[in-house]
């Protein structure tokens, strides 16, 4: 059984023509120019019988100008295929696209961080000059305070001079005020003592007698340390300066002439225990801490003589060394930090 159908027969003058196109398009265009366009092997022999198609003379120029631009078109697009896009120039655009986006994002980002930074700097530069104008203020105030301190500590200074000043001439004037009083301690107190009488027998003992128009006032005063037991002194005031010194010169010579029997109560007529009476002369407060300051400090140092004369307070080391007036404190402090100077070394001064 014949099932594929005999080839037919060709008349003379018919050429033969590929069934399969591919095959024949392969085979003609095997040339890499000519990939992609399929062109024809043979052209088929016209038919004698045929009439021959002359081309168009007026045809042919425009055939010939489509013909050219086909194949510019062509060349184009073979170049194209040509420059077509490999992987490494794929990653190279690839990177330079997200280089670029990056570098975008980072300059808005760094823009955006500049800007906030630029606020904050506006900001500290504002409260740095908020603070820089307050502490000038707070400077010139202080300059201004610090003024008005120095002339407080000038006009204290001043009033702590004319203070030492005024004190000082208060107990000058304290002091006058006592010129012609003495001093009596160690009298026994009786309810019914008669002081007058107490103080004629008291000058009488020591050789310089008084009378009652000598004495103008006595009396006793009150205690400095009142749970002290000892007896209050006890003031006299007498005629004058002068009636004063001679009772304190008298007082002191007898003590020197009876050193085993010096002036106690005994000589003035009061009996029971026997108590040493001290006569000196009448002290101002200030005058008497002083005086009991340099009591102390004579003790101290191994001064041996402490004495008052006129209302002043005397100091001498010994008899090779000449007296010292205690003015005031200071002179205590002096006199504690330095030595005192002897009576030859004085004199060859």
């Amino acid at each position: 059984m014949q099932r594929t159908p005999p080839k037919p027969t060709l008349i003379q003058g018919q050429s033969v023509s590929e069934p399969d196109l591919t095959s024949s398009t392969t085979k003609v265009g095997s040339n890499s120019d000519d990939f992609n366009i399929t062109m024809r092997a043979n052209k088929r022999s016209r038919l004698n019988d045929s009439p021959v198609n002359e081309p168009d003379p007026a045809v042919h120029p425009e055939f010939t100008a489509f013909k050219t631009e086909l194949l510019e078109i062509f060349s184009k697009w073979k170049t194209g295929q040509k420059q077509l896009v490999t992987e490494d120039s794929l990653r190279h655009i690839i990177k330079q696209e997200l280089g670029t986006t990056i570098k975008e994002t980072i300059k808005e980002l760094v823009a955006d961080q500049l800007s906030s930074i630029n606020e904050r700097l506006d900001c500290f530069h504002n409260s740095l000059q908020f603070f820089n104008q307050k502490f000038e203020e707070i400077k010139s105030q202080l300059v201004e305070r610090d003024s008005i301190i120095a002339n407080l500590q000038a006009d204290n200074e001043r009033l702590k001079s004319n203070a030492n000043d005024l004190t000082t001439r208060l107990g000058v004037v304290e002091q006058h005020l006592r010129e012609s009083n003495i001093e009596i301690n160690g009298i026994p107190e009786h309810k019914s003592e008669n002081l007058a009488n107490t103080l004629i027998n008291l000058s009488a003992a020591i050789g310089s007698p008084l009378n009652d128009k000598d004495i103008l006032q006595i009396t006793r005063i009150a205690k400095l340390n009142k749970d002290s037991d000892r007896p209050r002194s006890v003031i006299a005031k007498l005629q004058s300066p002068r009636q004063r010194d001679t009772i304190l010169a008298a007082v002191v010579n007898y003590n020197k002439k009876n050193p085993q029997d010096k002036l106690s109560s005994h000589h003035l007529g009061i009996a029971g225990h026997r108590a040493p009476v001290f006569v000196s002369e009448h002290l101002s407060p200030a005058n008497k801490q002083l005086h009991a300051a340099t009591r102390k400090l004579a003790k101290e140092t191994s001064y041996k003589f402490v004495w008052i004369r006129n209302g002043r307070i005397f100091v001498r080391k010994d008899v090779d060394h000449d007296s010292i007036y205690i003015r005031n404190a200071d002179t205590l402090k002096r006199l504690k930090n330095s030595p005192p100077l002897s009576v030859s070394s004085q004199s060859g001064n």
